[in-house]
């Protein structure tokens, strides 16, 4: 899956040049939730990003808009387990921080006060460092979640959003839905992972990120 995104993100990227009419550059910030689809029940967590961006305009109302972003994602849950009689909150969480790559495809529409910008496209992301926090009552304990035997670093998925220009600034709402499984593979063995402990993984395990932002930004 690697090869076949990266791939295709520079054939994009290569076609794009041959066709680009204008360039122009933006920051991005956004504030929403993540959370990861997996086998296990979990909430969502508080996610934002921060990013820079650029549109590559491509005659008429297309654009290509690649963004690198530094991005929180993860997911969190809480349960209320009683042991020998006394009732204990157990939380966990995963905190991950990534560097994420979009390259969206967008269509301007032009309206009298404002710009509606859609946009859809690839996403590659790849895991800078993360913790997995887990706390029972007053005990707690905190592990890496990339690294040898823990969670895969490459991300990759599909990404979809609304945005509205008014002159120079932006607003919008976006999300995207990774297709890459990120869980530890498993090939040691089918025991509990004890690189990420009390988190129980094998060969069948699959977990992917998730996520919705709203964000703002500024066009220069």
């Amino acid at each position: 899956m690697k090869k076949i995104f990266f791939l295709a993100l520079f054939a994009i990227l290569g076609m794009t040049a041959s066709y680009a009419q204008s360039v122009s550059f933006n920051v991005k910030a956004g504030a929403g939730i993540a959370n990861m689809n997996s086998d296990a029940d979990s909430d969502p967590l508080f996610s934002y990003k921060v990013g820079v961006g650029a549109e590559i305009g491509l005659g008429g109302n297309w654009a290509l808009q690649p963004t690198l972003f530094f991005v929180r994602k993860g997911t969190t849950s809480s349960v209320g387990e009683n042991i020998e009689g006394t009732l204990f909150t157990l939380k966990s969480t995963i905190n991950a921080n990534y560097l994420e790559l979009p390259i969206m495809a967008a269509y301007r529409i032009s309206l009298p006060s404002t710009n509606v910008v859609l946009n859809a496209g690839p996403y590659l992301a790849y895991g800078l460092n993360g913790k997995y926090k887990f706390e029972a009552g007053e005990e707690e304990m905190k592990t890496n979640i990339f690294g040898k035997d823990a969670f895969k670093r490459f991300d990759c998925g599909l990404g979809v959003g609304v945005a509205f220009e008014f002159g120079k600034f932006i607003a919008g709402i976006d999300a995207n839905f990774g297709l890459a499984n990120i869980a530890p593979s498993g090939k040691n063995n089918d025991q509990p992972n004890m690189e990420v402990a009390d988190m129980e993984f094998d060969k069948d395990t699959k977990i992917h990120n998730m996520a919705a932002h709203i964000t703002i930004g500024y066009k220069f």
